[in-house]
């Protein structure tokens, strides 16, 4: 019986995205390129499966007609249930390998890449993946003692950066599912709720999506560190109850098909808001809104964040973190693309149709304040892709 394939992109999309890692390849002198990033992997095969616990592998020759992909042996099936590559390009490694104390799946991986006549060529590792262990890519470069061995850099990772119009419809659905997610988020947060009920509505939120399209689990936790704790912006929850005169920050995912669009709000539980809540929260709206209508392609991040740093030198707003990082397609542990920053010294050249989480948190040690925004550079200017009110919420 023959397998129905589940396609997030058409072969076009797939061949532009091979065209343009080959020829990032070319010009590295990479002949041979290995990734165990499923980022990475979903977008160049549209590979699609929770499978990144065990060690795996796409590799792409410069001579081959597509990648191959090496994964664990039974999930060789979710290999031809999502991915576009033909049968013959995908393999999979024995099950006795699977967490075992000496063997490791890496020395199948190179019993593949010599079985292609590929052992005596340039070969990038992408060293950064956090799939790729330093016992992964020890044992891949000891079993290819003949192969010019080296750091590929993220190089998939940069090619990803200027989105197709097709990934940049997933992520302005993304953007949708995040609006119902947010205001779920609101409309749950009270005295007396329970930290771990407020996450389990956003969580619920985020799976439901929308009438027309449903979403997809997170590449990160949803954060909301709150009270004395909300200066810290990477805690998730706890099962405490919310307190009245309480303020907290909530950092939320919403995905469409791997593509995420994150949000960050703050709410405050009580009549009156601090006045340095208050006042934060009005300086960095209108920070943000300074800064993201004077962005274009063409000016650096560097640039692009002196804009902001021109406006806060008036406010002096403690914030030594960047204000925008690239997203797009993510797995787990986070929804950031490891390349551009939007920060000070960053040379990089914005370009039309990259795509950023945008965040102005402010953050000390006993208090904080976030405001965030998922937004695309447009040629006219900046896209945000959802829309929801940029305040501080207070509720009482």
């Amino acid at each position: 019986m023959s397998q129905t394939r589940n396609l997030r992109f058409d072969a076009a999309e797939y061949a532009r995205r091979l065209a343009t890692i080959k020829n990032s390849m070319a010009k590295q002198g990479i002949e041979v390129l290995c990734d165990a990033d499923p980022a990475n992997m979903y977008y160049a095969t549209g590979f699609d499966a929770m499978s990144f616990f065990t060690p795996q592998l796409m590799i792409i020759g410069l001579d081959a007609e597509e990648p191959i992909v090496i994964t664990r042996k039974m999930d060789t099936r979710a290999v031809k249930r999502t991915a576009y590559i033909g049968d013959d390009s995908i393999f999979g490694w024995p099950e006795i390998m699977c967490q075992h104390l000496t063997l490791n799946p890496m020395t199948y991986a190179a019993e593949v890449i010599r079985g292609k006549g590929w052992d005596r060529k340039r070969i990038g590792i992408e060293m950064d993946a956090w799939m790729m262990s330093p016992r992964d890519c020890d044992v891949l470069r000891s079993h290819l003692p003949n192969a010019q061995i080296f750091d590929a850099k993220l190089l998939i990772n940069w090619a990803r950066t200027v989105k197709s119009s097709a990934e940049i419809a997933y992520m302005r659905q993304a953007g949708r599912i995040q609006e119902k997610v947010m205001r779920v988020a609101i409309d749950t947060a009270r005295p007396g709720v329970r930290e771990c009920d407020l996450a389990a509505e956003i969580y619920r939120a985020q799976l439901r999506g929308t009438e027309e399209y449903g979403g997809d689990y997170s590449a990160y936790q949803a954060s909301i560190p709150t009270g004395d704790k909300a200066g810290n912006p990477h805690l998730s929850w706890t099962d405490a109850p919310l307190q009245n005169n309480q303020a907290f920050t909530m950092e939320l995912g919403a995905v469409r098909h791997r593509y995420h669009a994150p949000m960050a709000r703050t709410v405050y539980l009580g009549r009156t808001a601090p006045q340095k809540l208050i006042d934060t929260s009005k300086h960095v709206t209108d920070g943000f809104d300074e800064t993201v209508s004077r962005i274009r392609p063409g000016m650096t991040c560097h640039e692009a964040n002196a804009i902001w740093e021109r406006y806060n030198r008036d406010f002096n707003l403690e914030k030594d973190s960047r204000i925008a990082y690239a997203i797009g397609c993510c797995y787990p542990p986070v929804w950031q693309e490891k390349t551009v920053s939007i920060r000070a010294g960053e040379p990089v050249i914005l370009e039309e149709n990259m795509t950023f989480h945008m965040i102005l948190g402010i953050f000390h040690d006993d208090w904080g304040y976030s405001m965030s925004e998922s937004i695309r550079i447009g040629v006219e200017g900046v896209e945000i892709l959802a829309d929801f009110p940029r305040e501080l919420f207070v509720l009482n």
